[in-house]
């Protein structure tokens, strides 16, 4: 009997044992997320939104790490930099554009101020300069040159004296030829009747080309290129019937948008984040509206939302920076049938910022968040420039 009862508590025994190394654990973590615990180790969230992107995410620094174990070490990189090399700033993809757009203003401007000329009759066409072609430094000419010339020319005398003599005999000769063969001619022509008429050879006229009869008759025509008017829309166009004070503000337009590198494989051309703007003016003040919107239900968590008075720093092609304040903090509303979240700001543009706005066109944008700040590159160079013409525009 005591046999039997030792076999059984054994076996209690194995059996609770393998329970508890099998059994998943189910914990709180720091941020509050429920997190399941494997036996080996291993973690994963509850919940599957969290999961996939904690996957994504360690998929991502797999590929990092391979590329790295890959990649060759390179002493280029290591070398350091001359502040000469720093201080030369490439640029970028906005300036490159706004260069060929200045460009095709500058012949446009060109071509219609041509044009006018012509109309008034004050165009005079430039007289191209002569090019004189400088004469090559010869070198001093030797004896034996001199001599070897000298004989040439004795040379080239006795040659034309002796083709003058040839060109004689052979012109006396065909005058002779030319004679009795007019001879000959005139006996036969007195023979024929002088009733018969004679043969006259057709001439064939040359008829004018289609280019020289079409340029009397049309005149070449000029085409001009007319740059198309700005077009602007409105959200609000209206007096404050208790204030009395002018309200404007221009219809909210996609202004830049971004994708991490990390995250393009996965955006399927989509930005991750997207900046809607527009200005709007009441009285004589003017403010910047923002309206940033991320792909991501928990971008208020990564991104902390944004300040009040916090800063929104503006890069011009010029080189210059202006900085822009909040008026107001903005925590983020999510939506969740996209999955995704907004946060929307004003910022206040000076008077001195305005003119400085309308002198450049935008670069880029240094957007600062709760938890610190990204750079973003703007390809809407004109952005601004044509949103504070369309307030200056805006009638009533």
């Amino acid at each position: 009997m005591k046999r039997f009862y030792l076999v059984i508590i054994s076996l209690c025994c194995f059996l609770l044992y393998s329970s508890v190394g099998t059994a998943q654990i189910t914990v709180t973590n720091e941020d509050g997320d429920k997190i399941v615990i494997m036996p080996d180790g291993t973690w994963k969230y509850v919940d599957k939104g969290k999961e996939k992107e904690r996957v994504k995410l360690e998929k991502i620094k797999d590929k990092k790490d391979k590329k790295k174990a890959n990649e060759k070490p390179s002493t280029e990189l290591n070398e350091p930099k001359s502040p000469e090399a720093n201080k030369k700033v490439k640029l970028t993809r906005a300036a490159k554009r706004r260069l060929q757009a200045e460009e095709k203003r500058a012949k446009l401007a060109a071509k219609q101020a041509k044009k006018e000329a012509k109309a008034n009759g004050t165009f005079k066409k430039e007289k191209k300069p002569k090019v004189v072609k400088a004469e090559k430094d010869k070198p001093a000419k030797t004896k034996s040159e001199k001599s070897k010339k000298s004989d040439k020319t004795v040379k080239d005398k006795v040659a034309k004296k002796d083709k003058s003599k040839v060109d004689k005999t052979t012109k006396a000769k065909s005058e002779k030829s030319d004679k009795t063969v007019k001879d000959k001619v005139a006996k036969k022509d007195t023979k024929k009747d002088d009733t018969k008429p004679k043969k006259v050879k057709a001439v064939k006229v040359k008829k004018a080309s289609d280019k020289e009869s079409n340029t009397t008759t049309k005149p070449k025509k000029d085409y001009v290129v007319v740059p198309q008017p700005l077009e602007c829309s409105y959200a609000v166009n209206e007096i404050d019937p208790f204030t009395g004070k002018r309200k404007v503000a221009t219809q909210e337009e996609f202004f830049f948008g971004f994708t991490n590198e990390e995250l393009l494989r996965f955006m399927e051309g989509k930005n991750f984040i997207e900046c809607y703007a527009g200005i709007t003016q009441v009285g004589s003040q003017k403010m910047l509206k923002v309206k940033m919107i991320i792909d991501s239900p928990y971008a208020q968590k990564q991104y902390g939302g944004i300040q009040e008075k916090g800063k929104m720093m503006i890069r011009l092609i010029n080189g210059k920076v202006i900085t822009l304040i909040s008026t107001k903090g903005s925590i983020g509303l999510l939506n969740k049938k996209e999955g995704k979240t907004e946060f929307d700001a004003y910022y206040i543009i000076s008077d001195k910022d305005v003119k400085t706005l309308q002198k450049s066109e935008v670069n880029q944008i240094r957007f600062y968040w709760a938890n610190g700040f990204e750079d973003y590159d703007v390809y809407e160079v004109d952005f601004l420039r044509n949103h504070l013409e369309c307030l200056e525009n805006a009638d009533l």
